[in-house]
C-alpha cells in the first residue's frame, strides 16, 4: 500500500512539474491632457497613469493562480470622444478631468490595488485561448480635497467637509473573461473584457456605502497586457 501511494505521489508530482510554469507581466496606461481657454487665461495640464504588474503560476494545462497588484493615479483611459459610444466618451472625459485636477487636488484620485485570481482556460486552439478569471479585488482609494459629493453640494462624501481627503475601501468578487494569444512559448498577449460580479464600497469615518451587482461584457472595457513565462 505504501509503495502504491509513493508511486501515485511521484506520478502526480511529475504531471504537475510537466505543466508548472511561472509567469510575470501586467498592464499599464498613461494619459496627458492640456486645456487652453484662450488668451489671458492660464493653460491647465496634468496626467494620469496606472501600473499593474502581475505574477502567477500555471500549474496545469487549463488552470493558473496569480496576483495583480499595483498603483493607479487618476484615471488613465484614452477613450473615444464619440457620441455613438457614450461609454468610451465618458471614460475619455472623466480621464481628462482627473488629468487636469491632478495638480490642484480638485479631482485627485490615488489607488492601491491587490487582486488575486484563479484562471481557467475554457478553449484553446493553437496559440489562441479563451479564459475566465475568478477575482477577489481590494482597492484602497484616496480622493483628494475639494471633491464634491454626488449631489453636487459643497460637502465631501458623507458628512465630511470639502477640505478633507476621503479614504475609500472597495471589495469586488467576480468573473472576468478574457482572450490570450501566444506569440511564442514564452510570450503571451492578454486582453480582459468586462466582468460579472459584486462590488462594495465604503468611506472611512462616514456612513456612505455602496453595493452593486451587475454584468458588463464590453470590448471597450478592456484591460490589455502581456505575460512572460519562465
Amino acid at each position: 500500500m505504501k509503495k502504491l501511494l509513493v508511486v501515485l505521489a511521484v506520478a502526480i508530482l511529475g504531471v504537475a512539474q510537466s505543466h508548472a510554469q511561472f509567469y510575470a507581466g501586467g498592464s499599464l496606461g498613461f494619459t496627458s491632457s492640456k486645456l487652453s481657454l484662450g488668451e489671458g487665461t492660464d493653460d491647465k495640464s496634468g496626467s494620469s497613469f496606472k501600473f499593474l504588474p502581475e505574477v502567477g503560476f500555471q500549474f496545469s494545462d487549463n488552470m493558473a493562480f496569480g496576483v495583480s497588484a499595483g498603483y493607479i493615479k487618476g484615471y488613465a483611459s484614452f477613450g473615444s470622444i464619440d457620441v455613438a459610444d457614450l461609454k468610451a466618451m465618458g471614460n475619455a472625459i472623466f480621464s481628462t478631468a482627473t488629468d487636469l485636477g491632478s495638480d490642484n487636488d480638485n479631482l485627485n484620485i490615488k489607488c492601491l490595488r491587490v487582486a488575486p485570481y484563479l484562471r481557467y482556460s475554457l478553449y484553446k486552439n493553437g496559440g489562441f485561448e479563451i479564459f475566465v478569471d475568478g477575482v477577489v479585488g481590494l482597492n484602497a482609494i484616496t480622493l483628494g480635497q475639494n471633491l464634491k459629493s454626488f449631489g453636487g453640494s459643497d460637502k465631501g462624501l458623507g458628512t465630511g467637509s470639502s477640505n478633507e481627503d476621503n479614504d475609500i475601501t472597495t471589495v469586488e468578487v467576480g468573473l472576468k473573461p478574457g482572450i490570450a494569444f501566444s506569440v511564442s512559448k514564452r510570450v503571451k498577449f492578454v486582453a480582459k473584457m468586462g466582468s460579472v460580479g459584486y462590488q462594495h464600497l465604503s468611506v472611512k469615518d462616514h456612513d456612505f456605502k455602496l453595493s452593486r451587482f451587475g454584468l458588463d461584457l464590453d470590448g471597450n472595457n478592456m484591460l490589455l497586457g502581456a505575460m512572460f513565462y519562465f
